[in-house]
């Protein structure tokens, strides 16, 4: 049993918290696919009352097809995964897939909150910051270009 294993059978329950979000991650072959499912896999471990929120992966483009090992651990993690190829005019813009994904994440969401995570980010407590205040609407971390 891996440390995370362990780690996850210590995780809270859901708790509403958990059941209002749904987390949402780009994930296409090669190396997102190891960074996604270290995401998940903290995110279980370490979540507290977000361990078993919603999880969705989407694959915004086309490409070759994720490893076999990557679907079988999303289902372990149970991580709702699709494949999308929308109509997109401006393949040049390399970060517009974000956009596509999110917008398939959140006809999946089962709860009010939708948020991104990059699949580089990993988990080490509950992401309690990433819920909204009774007066907000929207939440954002803008990119260090530095």
């Amino acid at each position: 049993m891996s440390f995370l294993q362990a780690a996850s059978k210590l995780a809270a329950p859901a708790s509403d918290h958990g059941r209002r979000i749904t987390f949402a991650a780009c994930v296409e072959y090669g190396t997102l696919e190891e960074g996604t499912i270290r995401l998940v896999e903290s995110l279980r471990a370490f979540g507290g009352e977000f361990a078993n929120a919603r999880f969705v992966a989407v694959t915004p483009r086309g490409g070759a097809k994720l490893q076999a090992s990557t679907l079988r651990r999303f289902a372990e993690l149970d991580v709702d995964y699709v494949r999308i190829n929308p109509r997109n005019r401006y393949v040049w813009q390399p970060y517009l897939n974000k956009y596509f994904a999110l917008k398939e994440a959140e006809k999946r969401a089962t709860g009010d909150l939708v948020a991104w995570v990059d699949s580089d980010v990993l988990f080490m407590r509950p992401p309690s910051e990433m819920l909204l205040r009774p007066d907000e609407d929207f939440g954002a971390c803008p990119r260090d270009k530095n």
